[in-house]
């Protein structure tokens, strides 16, 4: 949306009502007075007098004209009726550019959906930069599970604009309803934090979030989710250039299976060498 109109209309509206402000309380000039000459004493030559002393005769104040007084009045009633009507008007116009109530309809999106969209494009940009450095290695260039190790990330189910249409069907043709986004957050959030333990040979993905001994916190790990729903993956391999970081995954070995016998030592200097050392 366009808000330059609107932010015009504002400071026409104050420019206005500083103007009458300034008209009402500037009065016409008035005609000066003329001053009368000043009173002096004339005294003959010779004789003994005091020194004159001059004085001003100040002229008698007149009386305030009543029909300017009525006048005066008039007017300062009606700058505070068009104060009144400005203030209305300006909380009316900043409340239309923040929520688009009532022009939300046909004038596309408002500034309370900017300053949203702009805070989602700003999470989504620190979550790419997480996934070019922790993630990339497992989970691919564009997060597509080419690599091997992770598991695809890059695909219809989790984006949110995926999700519901007015037909009740996502992108993927399967009936959905609109909690589903809400769900595909909580789902990667988990996942994230907690991690995902699979039996050798397949990878295991280790557990990010320091409630669960990781090193993300919980607004990066929703930074990761929010990328991951809404971001650009292109802007993963630009963020590895431009940290000169390798353009091409490292994947980590794959597990060894443990024997039996492997299994049993882990255990027992993990747990029963406390008491059996």
């Amino acid at each position: 949306m366009d808000v330059t109109p609107l932010v015009f209309l504002v400071v026409a509206l104050v420019a206005a009502s500083v103007l009458l402000l300034l008209f009402v309380h500037t009065d016409e000039p008035r005609p000066e007075e003329p001053r009368p000459a000043l009173i002096t004493q004339h005294y003959a030559p010779g004789d003994t007098v005091e020194q004159p002393t001059p004085y001003y005769a100040a002229p008698v104040p007149e009386s305030p004209d009543p029909l300017e007084v009525s006048a005066n009045t008039d007017r300062k009633a009606l700058l505070a009726i068009a104060l009144v009507f400005g203030v209305f008007a300006m909380i009316g116009a900043y409340y239309t550019l923040q929520t688009g109530i009532p022009i939300r309809a046909y004038a596309g999106t408002t500034m309370l959906d900017a300053a949203k969209e702009k805070q989602l494009e700003t999470s989504a940009e620190h979550g790419a930069e997480t996934y070019a450095s922790l993630c990339f290695d497992c989970h691919g260039k564009r997060g597509q599970g080419d690599v091997g190790v992770g598991l695809p990330l890059n695909r219809p189910d989790n984006k949110y604009r995926a999700s519901c249409s007015a037909t009740g069907q996502n992108d993927n043709a399967k009936t959905c309803k609109q909690s589903d986004d809400d769900a595909i957050r909580k789902f990667l959030t988990d996942t994230i934090t907690r991690g995902r333990a699979f039996a050798p040979p397949r990878y295991s993905m280790p557990a990010w979030g320091r409630s669960e001994g990781g090193q993300l916190n919980d607004e990066q790990i929703n930074q990761v989710v929010t990328f991951i729903m809404y971001g650009n993956w292109d802007r993963v391999l630009q963020i590895r250039e431009e940290q000169s970081l390798a353009l091409e995954p490292n994947p980590p070995p794959p597990p060894k299976a443990l024997t039996p016998e492997a299994t049993g030592q882990g255990v027992a200097q993990t747990t029963c060498i406390a008491c059996h050392s």
